[in-house]
């Protein structure tokens, strides 16, 4: 009898820790919930408008053509993406994709390949420009690659775009119109994009990280294993990445484009 009571002792849990000792825990655990570190994110960055308008400018985005020659690259998904991140541009609105394909549909157009079919569906559309373009590099596999080459075509005074009355390029002026830099390209041809942009980004190059690095501030949880670099392990995530870049580079070349002459200079200046 004196073995079982022995053991029953040993098995019965030990009670609450009561006066000066139970005290000494509750202040202990409140020192090392201070001293956990927080998740600071910071403001995310935000795309503005280049645009002194009274309203919201409309973009439309036509879908990109893949000359990529991957045929993993999915051209919906991606120019879905490119709409999702002009979309959040503050003073934009970027029409859905499946309204811009009902358009073209009304238009019996199957591919926006010329000045003129991007000038045709924006007034069918009611939007101030469409974007056209091509996905030209895809490689979903470590380190990732992804090429975007685009132009904006707008029909609408309120970004400033001037009348069109000559006949429409050539499919391919596009293409011809950039060129296969970082920087964005402007041209002041009537019939050709307002501001164009060909970029390739290569996450193994370190100028490009350092772009994934600055997009992913305020978008991530910085304490997380991967922390920023979550952008470069998903490919999803970085085609989101390299179409909010495009749109950023358009945008600021669409500013440069509407800035006035002194202001123009000044930026140039700046940017030296």
């Amino acid at each position: 009898m004196t073995t079982a009571q022995t053991m029953l002792s040993t098995t019965q849990p030990a009670r609450p820790a009561r006066g000066p000792v139970a005290a000494v825990a509750v202040i202990l655990l409140a020192l090392g919930a201070a001293c956990t570190p927080t998740r600071h994110r910071g403001p995310a960055a935000v795309l503005d408008s280049p645009y002194a308008a009274p309203r919201e400018i409309v973009y439309a985005v036509a879908p990109l053509r893949n000359e990529s020659g991957v045929s993993l690259a999915n051209e919906l998904i991606i120019s879905d993406t490119l709409v999702s991140e002009i979309d959040q541009a503050r003073g934009i609105t970027a029409l859905p994709m499946n309204r811009t394909l009902a358009g073209m549909r009304a238009l019996k157009i199957a591919d926006v390949s010329s000045p003129a079919h991007a000038r045709a569906l924006a007034k069918a559309l009611g939007a101030d420009a469409v974007i056209v373009g091509s996905i030209t590099a895809y490689h979903p596999y470590d380190p990732p690659v992804i090429g975007l080459s685009v132009g904006l075509f707008g029909v609408s005074e309120h970004i400033g775009a001037p009348p069109q009355t000559a006949p429409g390029l050539q499919p391919e002026a596009l293409r011809t119109a950039v060129r296969e830099t970082a920087a964005p390209t402007e041209t002041s041809k009537p019939t050709g994009p307002l501001s164009a942009v060909a970029a390739v980004y290569d996450a193994s190059v370190g100028p490009t990280r350092d772009l994934v690095r600055a997009y992913a501030q305020g978008r991530h949880d910085p304490t997380s294993a991967l922390g920023w670099e979550r952008y470069t392990a998903s490919m999803a995530l970085y085609t989101r990445f390299a179409c909010f870049e495009t749109a950023r580079q358009l945008l600021d070349s669409e500013r440069r484009r509407v800035a006035p002459p002194e202001a123009a200079q000044e930026q140039d200046h700046a940017r030296r």
